[in-house]
């Protein structure tokens, strides 16, 4: 009797199952977690049963007969479901093995069987799906290859073919993880925690664009990496972004300790050897540092501590010049003919030692135009002494008068000794694209404030992120411990990434203007008073941050991208109409706001005065900074 009623709910069971829809519904609620609402479930099955009209009624009967249920959320699959689903599964197993062997030509130009162990295991190592999941997909695979007439397939064929299915069922998160980067993330993973030698030689090895897809597809969480993909902000060195600070900042204790170590007694009276052995050792420390930066190194208070050790006092020798090949060497290290090294002057040399730093800035003039493939280091000039004509300077030079200042690098950021002296790591410097706001705020003011808040609080987050990568990843890396060693003797890695400088910027402040406004804001009283509120307000965020949690966060004005001409440093349009004396006054109502670094750019072009009579002009109204560039 007992026999019968197992044999009679068999052949139920075997009659409720004998339809392929209800096999195809089992298969997408066994895949989705933890519900999937009726309408999904619909649009799915749609996709395999396109003429399909009676859809409920093959949930009511799997419902009825226990496989699955429903909540007013969704549909999920039972116990009983699944283990029927697993046999069925096996079933099928069974019957497409006597199907033809398919063949996948590998990565190494081998050709092996389909293994549907290998499809598992890739979806466990590299998809980091559990196992259970994984097993069903990989049968799913292997069903639906059966039911094709394919012989042979290549692998990134074969992983196509793969992630079509983890879309099909809900698995956005394992198909994001397995988005190919041009080698398998599981190899870039193990030459990042194991086989890491330095920056440069893991982008030579590997390749820029596969360290951007990593960093965007399996570093950062989807909703930071999608900030940069939905130009809601603009990343630096997007190649070198998780291995590289922006930049570090030495005082001149420091640059003396490293090239002077042999001359404990130094007291600026070095003969020609040995100073020759310092110029050699300030190439060396260089040298030791560029493949851990990507945009500059800054050197504080150049001409009156590092300048006066190479004075010539009355040689035949200049060393201005090897001094000045020093520098430019550091540039075309990079090979981007851009600089990378900042040289900050400060109150002036005094005595005898200015006309030698007046040779010095000569010389790095004269080299440039000299040398191929060599960009001038950006000078910081204190324009209050003495540093001789014009036309004997670097034409980028910045030219300040602010004792706040204590030194400033090529992408404009104040670097300030308020809370402790010493050298300082600047982490990093990301822009906020205030365009990309005012479009979604679609002219409701509430909207854009609301809209920005929410991008700073993310960019802040993002920060977070590149803290612990580079700690990750450079901790591991022996030329960087050495580095950090000899530059922050008694500093840890994580406390460097914790104190290090963080700067937020922006773009696109006029486009957000006339988008949001209508007019461009150098032009109406309310479109100024917007722009104005908007910068206010980010430096709001950034100062309550810093209050609560005792960052080093700063804001600053926007650089030129000499790449991808996305963002000028210009604040106030060139082909503005106002006077020069108005675009001082506008400017400086930024320059109260972007306490983090803001430089006044004049146009030559474009005012109609001499060099000289400009630079008085901008002289006199004591901009905190400016360049003639």
């Amino acid at each position: 009797m007992e026999s019968d009623e197992i044999s009679t709910n068999l052949e139920k069971q075997l009659k409720v199952l004998g339809k392929r829809i209800r096999i195809d519904i089992l298969k997408k609620l066994s895949t989705s977690e933890p519900l999937l609402s009726y309408s999904r479930l619909q649009k799915k099955l749609k996709k395999l049963h396109p003429l399909i009209t009676n859809i409920s009624f093959h949930l009511n009967t799997l419902k009825d007969n226990d496989m699955i249920e429903s909540t007013n959320e969704g549909y999920y699959i039972t116990q009983i479901g699944m283990e029927i689903l697993n046999i069925i599964v096996n079933l099928e197993n069974v019957l497409n093995r006597k199907n033809k062997t398919i063949m996948i030509r590998t990565s190494k130009y081998t050709t092996e069987p389909f293994n549907i162990k290998k499809v598992k295991e890739y979806l466990i190592n590299e998809g980091k799906m559990d196992s259970h999941r994984a097993e069903i997909i990989a049968n799913i695979v292997k069903e639906r290859l059966s039911q094709t007439n394919i012989e042979y397939m290549t692998a990134p064929l074969m992983r196509e073919y793969v992630n079509a299915i983890l879309l099909e069922h809900d698995c956005e998160d394992t198909r994001h993880r397995l988005t190919r980067l041009g080698a398998p993330p599981s190899e870039v993973t193990k030459y990042l925690e194991k086989d890491l030698r330095s920056p440069d030689q893991f982008l030579k090895d590997m390749g820029s664009e596969v360290s951007e897809q990593y960093l965007l597809l399996n570093l950062l969480p989807n909703h930071l990496a999608d900030l940069y993909l939905s130009h809601q902000i603009v990343l630096l060195h997007l190649n070198n972004w998780f291995l590289r600070p922006l930049a570090i900042y030495l005082t001149p204790k420091t640059i003396k300790r490293c090239i002077l170590k042999e001359y404990k007694e130094y007291e600026e009276k070095l003969t020609s050897r040995e100073k020759t052995k310092a110029l050699f050792g300030l190439g060396n420390l260089l040298f030791q540092i560029y493949p851990f930066i990507s945009e500059d190194l800054i050197l504080d208070r150049f001409n009156t501590e590092i300048i006066p050790i190479f004075y010539n006092n009355g040689e035949k020798r200049d060393y201005t010049d090897m001094l000045a090949g020093q520098i430019h060497g550091f540039n075309r290290y990079f090979k981007d003919n851009r600089s990378h090294l900042t040289l900050c002057f400060s109150n002036g040399s005094k005595g005898e030692y200015q006309g030698f730093e007046k040779n010095f800035l000569h010389s790095l003039v004269s080299q440039e135009r000299s040398t191929e493939n060599s960009a001038n280091p950006l000078v910081l000039l204190n324009y209050s002494s003495p540093f001789g004509s014009l036309e004997s300077v670097p034409s980028n030079a910045i030219f300040y008068d602010d004792p706040t200042i204590k030194a400033m690098n090529s992408t404009f950021i104040n670097i300030s000794d308020k809370k402790e002296p010493g050298n300082k790591l600047i982490m990093d410097k990301i822009l906020l694209n205030l365009n990309t706001v005012s479009k979604g705020a679609q002219h409701d003011d509430d909207r854009f404030f609301e809209l920005l808040e929410t991008v700073v609080e993310k960019t802040f987050d993002l920060f977070d992120y590149k803290s612990s990568l580079l700690s990750k990843y450079l901790s591991n890396t022996p030329q960087w411990n050495k580095i950090v060693f000899k530059l922050f003797e008694e500093k840890e890695n994580k406390n460097l990434w914790r104190d290090s400088i963080k700067s937020i910027s922006f773009f696109g402040l006029n486009e957000a203007s006339v988008t949001h406004c209508g007019i461009e804001f150098d032009r109406l009283a309310t479109s100024e008073k917007f722009v104005l509120d908007v910068l206010g307000l980010i430096q709001e965020l950034i100062n309550e941050k810093n209050e609560r949690d005792g960052t080093n966060f700063l804001f600053t004005q926007p650089h030129d991208d000499l790449e991808g001409n996305r963002f000028v440093s210009n604040l106030i349009r060139k082909d503005s109409g106002l006077s020069l004396e108005k675009k001082i006054s506008l400017f400086k109502k930024f320059e109260s706001i972007l306490t983090g670094g803001s430089v006044f750019r004049y146009t030559r072009d474009l005012n109609g005065l001499t060099l000289k009579k400009a630079y008085e002009k901008l002289k006199t109204a004591k901009l905190s900074a400016f360049t003639l560039g």
